[in-house]
């Protein structure tokens, strides 16, 4: 029985047969930040290598089974005898038992299947092979579901994983309450003037591994006075909340990996992680002791405290105007903003515009982001080679957006606001000469490295050709390789062809 699999130890439950025969290293926790959603599950290393065993924790039946350009690529989930589903993701392959009822379908890739008979699956039977299939380096996605919408944190509890490392806290803020302004670190300084919210920077590290982890439960005390609170114990896909309403997204990042936790409410929206919140969770006027209470997964805590006053300031609205030089900047954005305050366009001047962009442009303000992604469109009389780029706070450095072009202009879609960009790109891509050939555990398949440093490299226009015949091909995003087939060692000479975002193309041919 599935009930079984888990022991009750200090309140904290694991799962007795892990789904990896090597031993556990996380390399993600669950709810962790993401640009557009939580993370819905525990990511395990796999030695930074394809094609280890992944087994059935427990006896089930194939519930379903996909394979996908992105997200989780090639996944399976198991349904077992109580009722949840465990998921399994980014696979290299399936077992024979599985690849045997996909051929049974005739079904060309991507395709997501749910069989009608009922497939079985023994506790550590082999049910696939790790990979990196639709998003990321070589490891494993692992979730436990209570129902095919809806994953539970109970991934976080393996057996092999274990966690006696409290939480680290870094640094603890002061947040203009909606106000387009930098956050104040709390330190020596007693007074301030405004209304604050308080937002955390904060990680957590798991025994045996050094990737930096999400928490799981916040409190802040105001005066011996619980007045915020936060859990993050399911995600609910379709109708979780946004990364946006929990994390200060102009200071949280993936890589580097650092995550700014708000303490306080400033949407309009509910959220399902939000148990307690007074007044929003805003300090005003007035003296303050407070406490920032931090909890992860396993039962570990850290705690702070700071004591200061705060006195009554006028909140004036900062102007906006929108500027205009070559072209034209517009935001489309759906009626969903935060306190009914919308974004608008500024000029934005004093970055150092040093190779040579049409336009800089930011839209504020800065704590707003979008509960629907909003279309940020330059209309320009010439739009051939446009592209359109994000500043990025972190790396200093401007990361370019999936951009679409038209005759009268280009856009692309954002769900944060900051500082934004159009510019002209009139490099082609890099394709190597050379191919190479990555060996996993199980295959070894050809691949050619590939980039381009200004738009980025568009994935649709990728072709590989035999003489007239196409051959399949495929583009690894985190790698930057174009991925070959097998067909393609059969075929003397193969001609490849890669555009950037800006329709500018590269043309190479291989000869075998």
């Amino acid at each position: 029985m599935f009930l079984s699999l888990f022991i009750l130890f200090s309140n904290i439950v694991f799962c007795v047969v892990p789904p990896l025969n090597i031993p556990l290293k996380v390399n993600g926790s669950f709810c962790e930040y993401r640009e557009s959603h939580f993370h819905g599950g525990i990511d395990l290393s796999t030695q930074k290598i394809t094609g280890q065993d992944i087994i059935a924790i427990d006896d089930a039946y194939l519930f379903r089974v996909k394979n996908k350009v992105r997200g989780e690529g090639k996944a399976l989930y198991l349904k077992h005898s109580n009722g949840d589903v465990s998921v399994y993701a980014h696979l290299e392959s399936f077992s024979l038992k599985i690849k045997k009822y996909i051929k049974s379908q005739n079904r060309k890739k991507p395709f997501d299947l749910f069989p009608s008979k009922k497939i079985y699956f023994k506790e550590g039977e082999l049910i696939g092979f790790s990979g990196e299939s639709g998003s990321g380096f070589p490891h494993l996605h692992f979730e436990i579901r209570s129902s095919l919408s809806r994953s539970e944190k109970r991934s976080m509890y393996l057996s092999g994983v274990y966690d006696h490392i409290a939480p680290n806290i870094k640094a603890v803020y002061l947040v203009p309450y909606l106000k387009d302004k930098s956050l104040i670190r709390l330190g020596a300084k007693k007074n301030y003037k405004g209304k604050f919210g308080i937002a955390i920077k904060v990680d957590d590290l798991i025994d045996g591994s050094n990737s930096k982890c999400s928490i799981y439960k916040l409190s802040l005390y105001d005066n011996d006075k619980l007045i915020y609170q936060s859990k993050f114990d399911t995600i609910h896909y379709g109708r979780n909340p946004k990364t946006q309403m929990h994390f200060v997204s102009s200071q949280t990042h993936l890589s580097p990996t650092q995550y700014v936790y708000k303490m306080y409410k400033d949407f309009d929206k509910s959220s399902s992680y939000i148990t307690k919140i007074v007044d929003e969770g805003v300090l005003k006027n007035g003296v303050h002791q407070i406490k920032v209470v931090v909890e992860d997964f396993h039962g570990n805590i850290s705690k702070k405290s700071f004591n200061f006053e705060i006195e009554a300031n006028d909140i004036l609205n900062e102007k906006l105007i929108k500027s205009s030089y070559l072209g034209e900047f517009k935001l489309l954005q759906s009626s969903n903003s935060i306190k009914d305050i919308r974004a608008k366009i500024k000029s934005y001047s004093h970055i150092k515009n040093s190779d040579s962009r049409l336009e800089i442009i930011k839209i504020g303000p800065s704590f707003l982001f979008f509960m629907k992604r909003a279309q940020l469109i330059f209309r320009a009389k010439d739009t051939k080679s446009l592209y359109l780029s994000k500043w990025d706070t972190f790396t200093k450095k401007w990361k370019p957006l999936k951009t679409k072009i038209y005759p009268r202009f280009v856009s692309t879609n954002i769900q944060t606001t900051g500082i934004f960009s159009v510019k002209k790109d009139l490099t082609k891509p890099f394709i190597s000469s050379k191919v190479y050939y990555y060996k996993g555990l199980k295959l070894t398949y050809p691949y050619i490295k590939t980039s381009d440093l200004e738009s980025g490299i568009d994935r649709n226009s990728l072709r590989l050709m035999c003489g007239e015949t196409a051959l399949k091909v495929d583009y690894d995003l985190d790698r930057k390789w174009v991925l070959l087939s097998d067909d393609f060692k059969s075929c003397k000479k193969v001609d490849l062809k890669i555009c950037d975002h800006s329709a500018n193309c590269s043309e190479i041919s291989y000869l075998n």
